[in-house]
């Protein structure tokens, strides 16, 4: 392997443009400012408060928008879970999945699923099912 190796990197030009791009696009960690607890609460205090709550036996689902960027910025502790969908970018597939995803776990798990307002109206109806399912489950 080590022979191939080096002769396929014979055969390579050099290119540095996913280098170049990760540090044109990188965004240094900072620290959030201080907040006041009487003061309305604002995004970066509700995820800083999910930062603290999150362990792994936790599974944060994020939907897309404001919800997937700001989960992106988590930073997870080995064995929590994270699921996100990006691909479409459709709105309203959270709270399907939360269904679905507490119902195929075979351990109870604490899901803290990230959604918009406009994503929940979309999907309110499935909450009235999740109830349901959550109470006969007990």
């Amino acid at each position: 392997m080590k022979d191939f190796l080096k002769s396929l990197s014979k055969r390579l030009k050099g290119n540095i443009a996913g280098y170049e791009n990760y540090h044109r696009v990188y965004v240094p960690e900072r620290q959030s400012p201080k907040f006041d607890p009487k003061e309305p609460l604002r995004v970066y205090v509700l995820f800083q408060h999910i930062q603290k709550m999150l362990s792994g036996e936790i599974t944060v689902i994020a939907e897309t928008g404001y919800s997937w960027f700001n989960c992106q910025k988590l930073k997870l502790p080995r064995k929590c879970r994270y699921e996100f969908q990006m691909q479409y970018g459709s709105i309203g597939w959270l709270v399907g999945v939360t269904l679905g995803y507490v119902q195929a776990t075979p351990k109870k798990r604490v899901m803290i699923s990230c959604i918009g307002d406009g994503s929940f109206y979309v999907t309110l109806l499935d909450i009235s099912i999740m109830i349901l399912l959550i109470r006969n489950r007990q």
